[in-house]
């Protein structure tokens, strides 16, 4: 079963030329068929406060990317995922540019993810919407717009 994709993202403004987006839903959906693998992206202590709670993921930090991505499956459709979809859609870029066919970026990351009930490993004692954000705001409802 192919995974339903698109061009133009709609819960994140954005993207780059040749990047497809998959929805949170789609995703987690094709995790669970184990069809597709998920890639991510964020840093160490952002795992720290919340990751994703899925079979087939592998972690790959940006910081790190360049000393690892020749480690990841080419013979594997990808879903790359950060917090908000920005560093995962220059993630999917470097990954064509180097050879990859079948990469995707998911639309609106964990903060979408987090959005749509799906399944969270939260560390106790975090709140994670502001902080999961990354951003400065310390509002509890953030989820990212600011």
């Amino acid at each position: 079963m192919q995974i339903h994709s698109y061009l133009t993202p709609y819960a994140q403004r954005f993207t780059l030329d040749g990047v497809t987006h998959v929805s949170v839903v789609d995703c987690y959906n094709k995790l669970i068929e184990g069809s597709v693998v998920l890639i991510d992206v964020r840093e160490e202590e952002e795992l720290g406060i919340a990751s994703f709670n899925v079979p087939n993921i592998l972690h790959h930090p940006l910081s790190k990317i360049l000393d690892t991505y020749s480690s990841i499956p080419k013979d594997k459709d990808l879903v790359i995922a950060c917090n908000h979809g920005i560093r995962s859609v220059k993630v999917v870029n470097l990954l064509l540019r180097q050879g990859w066919r079948t990469v995707y970026s998911m639309d609106g990351g964990l903060i979408e993810w987090m959005r749509n009930n799906l399944p969270l490993n939260i560390k106790p004692h975090q709140h994670p919407s502001s902080k999961i954000c990354g951003c400065s705001c310390n509002e509890d409802d953030c989820g990212g717009g600011c």
